[in-house]
């Protein structure tokens, strides 16, 4: 099995949380695409202040009056191809019903037999989250008055009766074997 860790939203991606994840990625891919628009539209309102008839010059002077806007595109657009490629990935996963790891080791070829329809594989992957299969062992069970765990194992502490009754009953198993046994022997 492999783990993904993702160091974004500091957890290992699984099952219980892909839905999260999921949005994280496309959300920040959309966050990308929105803040590279807000930069080559702030760009192009400035050119429309500058008065040039020469092309190049007419750059020079709109990055000159906007240089933030210019830098602030240009590292939006080199670093959010890969977010918006992981996005993409992870909704080609979600849509054909796979994980990330059925698809690397590529294990069920072209004939996936968990495809429900692009629509419902959505939902399983994205919306629903399943019963968790794990003990939560920080939450201690309901104990008995009488009852102690003792190196995760329930003790029971009897009474002082029941321990009478528990030697009463012992006698007697021992009284009736060697009565048994000494009929047995005759």
């Amino acid at each position: 099995m492999i783990r993904i860790d993702c160091p974004w939203i500091g957890t290992c991606i699984g099952l219980r949380n892909y839905g999260a994840f999921s949005l994280f990625v496309n959300s920040t891919s959309a966050v990308s695409l929105w803040s590279l628009g807000f930069c080559v539209w702030s760009l192009y309102l400035t050119s429309k202040d500058v008065h040039s008839n020469d092309g190049w010059n007419h750059f020079v002077q709109t990055i000159s009056k906007q240089p933030i806007a210019l830098a602030c595109g240009l590292l939006i657009c080199a670093g959010m191809w890969f977010v918006i490629g992981l996005a993409g990935f992870h909704c080609y996963l979600a849509f054909n019903g796979r994980t990330t790891t059925e698809e690397l080791r590529r294990r069920f070829g072209s004939e996936n037999p968990f495809y429900q329809g692009w629509i419902s594989n959505i939902i399983n992957m994205c919306c629903q989250i399943p019963k968790s299969q794990l003990h939560i062992h920080h939450i201690r069970p309901q104990m008995k008055e009488n009852e102690q765990i003792v190196n995760k194992q329930t003790v029971v502490y009897l009474s002082q009766n029941a321990v009478n009754r528990l030697v009463i009953e012992h006698f007697a198993g021992l009284v009736l074997a060697l009565l048994l046994s000494s009929f047995l022997n005759y």
